[in-house]
């Protein structure tokens, strides 16, 4: 049950988050945005740990493990993600983001050796194939395909720290420290990476205080990186990299009926059935062997049973 309850949460947060973005690209630098993100979600996390005495302490190391994680998941992925904003709807983002739940099979076979299952190979053309069809409108229709082509690839190297990060979150969770820790170190490391960055390309690090941007900026900060990702991580913990992707089926749902309210983005029938390719394909992704197995089906790579089954 609270598993589930985690999952609906990380859901409906992360869900919103992507139009949050879309709002924190415009005066301020890209990268001092997210560093006033982070930092203050770190600042957040650090100092409660550390009054109710959570806060673990943990070798050089692990350190080193936090400091990759900061750049994966809360530095290099999200300057890629908001660079993408620029060129493409946050809704489109989301879509993108949703292969994460292909890249971490890819990891996990790659890094660990799991099976690729049929039904996951299928899954991952089929979320090929969708998004090429979501992208298709715009790309048809912009005067600049270049710029959509552009953001398309940041997203997609965006997802794929995204993955990686989950991977080596996961790993320090089955080592004994917990998800808030590991939060708040690689935060703080993040921070520190593009405050660094910022002050290397000579970015001004400057505080925009329109109300639209400052309430989005605490929104992201307090409930879609303290929240969110503790809730995110939780579920990396709990069951694991792979099936914890798969709550990213359904940020599209929520990223895009947001994005069609506010950004004005336009359906198309061709970008629907994009859409439920995408959908189509996730959940093929997390589809048992056993079922395909009933079909006859052999798995991609032979000799190993599916790690889902």
């Amino acid at each position: 049950m609270l598993t589930t309850l985690i999952y609906i949460f990380t859901v409906i947060i992360w869900g919103t988050t992507w139009v949050a973005i879309a709002y924190q690209v415009g005066e301020v630098p890209i990268s001092i945005s997210i560093m006033y993100r982070f930092g203050i979600a770190a600042l957040l996390l650090l100092l409660g740990l550390g009054l109710f005495g959570k806060l673990q302490r943990i070798s050089f190391k692990q350190h080193l493990s936090c400091l990759a994680i900061g750049m994966l998941l809360f530095s290099c992925n999200f300057m890629l993600f908001y660079h993408a904003a620029l060129t493409i709807p946050s809704g489109l983002i989301s879509i993108v983001f949703s292969l994460a739940t292909v890249m971490n099979l890819l990891n996990l076979r790659v890094f660990q050796g799991q099976t690729i299952s049929r039904s996951a190979g299928f899954g991952a053309m089929l979320g090929v194939l969708g998004l090429s069809a979501m992208f298709y409108p715009q790309i048809s229709q912009s005067s600049q395909p270049s710029e959509i082509f552009v953001g398309l690839g940041l997203a997609l190297a965006g997802t794929y720290c995204f993955s990686i990060g989950n991977l080596l979150s996961a790993k320090q969770q089955q080592s004994g420290l917990s998800v808030l820790s590991v939060n708040a170190y690689g935060m703080a490391y993040g921070t520190i990476l593009l405050a660094l960055w910022s002050y290397l390309t000579g970015a001004s690090f400057s505080l925009h205080l329109e109300q639209q941007y400052f309430a989005s900026l605490l929104y992201l900060a307090i409930i879609g990186s303290v929240v969110g990702f503790s809730l995110y991580l939780s579920l990396v913990g709990r069951i694991g990299a792979a099936k914890a992707a798969y709550c990213t089926v359904m940020f599209p749902v929520v990223a895009l009926g947001i994005s069609s309210l506010l950004e004005g983005y336009q359906w198309s029938p061709i970008a629907i059935l994009g859409l439920i390719s995408v959908l189509l394909g996730n959940l093929l992704v997390f589809m048992p062997q056993r079922w395909f197995k009933a079909f006859h089906l052999p798995t991609l790579i032979k000799g190993a049973a599916s790690p889902r089954d």
